[in-house]
């Protein structure tokens, strides 16, 4: 049986209430630079959900964003002017209206997301093998736990 240590547990929260922030504030930083030209910080944030989820509906980006649907529409229309986004009929519902990406949106995703992840590997250069293999190993366990996957259903209450 594997006893854990509660002051080890603490320690480990509380940087990671740190950390995590920390990086998400970079990584924020580093999207707003490459993408200043074409979206904003949130307008990027509501493609990277288009790609990872297609077809969901406004209210649903609404919900996961934590925005009203009329601040959700604004975005959205300004992405569909863009050319970035398009709306669909849902084919089960033709009332509900679904959105996905056109290619220049996932063009443009995959473009931030390929940029970040060379500037973190840069970060991570300096770094020992093992203690890299180590911190992999946390953080799939990480993307794994109920934290996680629960915030990538709606937004923490």
């Amino acid at each position: 049986m594997n006893i854990l240590d509660p002051e080890l547990v603490a320690r480990t929260a509380r940087s990671l209430v740190e950390v995590i922030p920390a990086v998400n504030r970079r990584l924020r930083s580093l999207t707003a630079t490459r993408t200043r030209q074409v979206v904003t910080v949130p307008q990027y944030r509501v493609l990277v959900l288009l790609m990872d989820r297609p077809g969901l509906s406004l209210k649903d980006l609404a919900d996961r964003e934590g925005v009203e649907p009329p601040t959700m529409s604004r975005t959205v229309e300004i992405l569909v002017e863009k050319g970035l986004v398009e709306r669909k009929a849902d084919a089960s519902d033709r009332r509900c209206v679904v959105l996905s990406l056109l290619p220049v949106g996932v063009a443009l995703v995959d473009r931030v997301r390929s940029d970040l992840a060379v500037a973190l590997e840069s970060a991570l250069a300096d770094w020992d093998g093992p203690s890299l293999k180590h911190l992999l190993q946390a953080l799939e366990r990480l993307k794994s736990s109920s934290l996680v996957a629960r915030s990538q259903e709606a937004p923490l209450e």
